[in-house]
C-alpha cells in the first residue's frame, strides 16, 4: 500500500514545478479554454466535445506524466498526443466507458458513483503508459492498481478541492497554479501506484 503522505506529494509536487510554472500554467489555460469553447456553442458544441473530450483529457494527463519525469523534453504540444491515430481510439473509448460506468454508479448510490471514479482514476495515465492497450484493458489496470489506495486518493482529492475554496480569496488567480499543482501531485501518485503492483 501506498504510505506516502498528502503533503509530501503537494511538496514534491512543487519541487518538480519550482522554476518551471510557466509552461504547465500555459498548458491548463489552454486545456480550459477549448473545453469551455465548446460548451459555449450551442449542438455542434456539444457534439464537438463528444468526440475530443477524450482525446483531450488524454493530452492533459500526458502533459503531466511527462512534466513530472522529464520537464526538458516536454512541451505544450503534448496537449494534443490524444488525437494521435493509435490513441484516439482508446482515448475516446476510455472517456466515456468510465463515464458510464460512473454515471450508473451514481444512479443507483452516490457512494458507488465515487468508488467507481476512484478505481477508474489511473485510466488515462496507464494509456499513456502502455501502447496497444484497450480502453478496456487500461480500466482493468486502473482498477487493480487502485485496489488499497482508494482512501488515499479520496482524501487527497477533498484536501485538494478544499484548498481550492481558499483561492475564492485571490479572485480564484490561484487557480493558475493550483490546478498544476495538483495534476503533478496525481501524476506522482501513479507513479508510486504503479510501482507497487510491478
Amino acid at each position: 500500500m501506498n504510505t506516502k503522505t498528502i503533503g509530501e506529494y503537494l511538496n514534491n509536487s512543487y519541487n518538480v514545478l519550482k522554476g518551471n510554472w510557466g509552461q504547465p500554467i500555459l498548458t491548463c489555460v489552454i486545456y480550459f479554454c477549448i473545453s469551455s469553447t465548446f460548451s459555449l456553442i450551442p449542438i455542434l458544441g456539444s457534439l464537438a466535445a463528444i468526440v475530443i473530450g477524450g482525446p483531450l483529457a488524454f493530452g492533459f494527463y500526458n502533459y503531466f506524466l511527462t512534466f513530472s519525469r522529464d520537464i526538458k523534453n516536454n512541451d505544450v504540444g503534448n496537449l494534443f498526443a490524444g488525437f494521435k491515430n493509435k490513441k484516439f481510439g482508446p482515448a475516446l473509448g476510455a472517456y466515456w466507458l468510465s463515464a458510464f460506468a460512473v454515471i450508473g454508479g451514481l444512479v443507483f448510490l452516490v457512494i458507488p458513483g465515487i468508488f467507481i471514479a476512484i478505481r477508474l482514476s489511473m485510466v488515462f495515465f496507464v494509456l499513456n503508459d502502455y501502447e496497444n492497450l484497450t480502453a478496456v484493458d487500461a480500466m482493468k489496470a486502473s482498477w487493480n492498481m487502485m485496489a488499497g489506495n482508494g482512501v488515499r486518493f479520496f482524501l487527497m482529492g477533498l484536501t485538494f478541492a478544499a484548498i481550492s475554496i481558499l483561492s475564492v480569496f485571490t479572485l480564484f488567480i490561484g487557480l493558475f497554479w493550483l490546478i498544476p499543482l495538483f495534476q503533478t501531485s496525481y501524476a506522482l501518485f501513479y507513479e508510486d501506484v504503479k510501482r507497487q503492483v510491478s
